[in-house]
């Protein structure tokens, strides 16, 4: 059995990074910008399944977004490594990430890359259980995504919010906000 379970992993291990490889390839001859983009939005997809290969992925889109000096992208791609850094469970570690993205969103006044680095520290805060600090940074998100009305990351900030309130047991205050999260 334990034989059986081994070569399923390397099986598994050798489709991803064919797969890896085979994407790799179809980018390699776009330009700097995209590729930095597909490089993300691969890591994006990846981030749960395969967060190694993710967390590579994001390091080379944030190494190409240095290079073209894109700050925007740069800190697109340090969200998205602090996302996979927590969900590898090393908090530190995303924090310290998010926060150079939120300096570097600031520095060039990137409101949606400002917003899901207020958004993703206070989701931290909470898993931390430090709700008061969480409720601080989402709600600043949330600010400022509804004036972007951008659906999607009022979506995340109002799913933490809930499950902040849920946590607390104020479970009216959780319903409200998991409810404007289904609208």
């Amino acid at each position: 059995m334990k034989v059986l379970i081994l070569l399923f992993v390397q099986i598994s291990l050798l489709c991803a990074q064919t797969n890896l490889d085979s994407f790799m390839n179809s980018i390699s001859s776009k330009p700097d910008s995209a590729r930095a983009r597909l490089l993300n939005d691969y890591a994006w997809t990846n981030r749960s399944k395969d967060p190694k290969t993710a967390l590579k992925v994001t390091e080379e889109a944030l190494k190409i977004s240095k290079t073209i000096n894109n700050k925007s992208l740069q800190a697109r791609s340090l969200n998205l490594m602090g996302v996979i850094y927590r969900n590898l469970g090393n908090y530190d570690k995303s924090i310290s990430v998010y926060t150079n993205a939120l300096r570097l969103a600031e520095e060039i006044k990137d409101s949606v890359q400002i917003a899901y680095s207020h958004n993703n520290l206070g989701g931290i805060y909470r898993l931390q259980g430090n709700s008061a600090l969480a409720l601080e940074y989402i709600l600043k998100a949330l600010g400022l995504f509804e004036k972007l009305k951008h659906k999607e990351g009022i979506s995340f900030c109002t799913i933490n919010i809930g499950l902040i309130y849920r946590r607390q047991g104020n479970f009216i205050k959780a319903l409200e906000y998991l409810n404007y999260t289904l609208r």
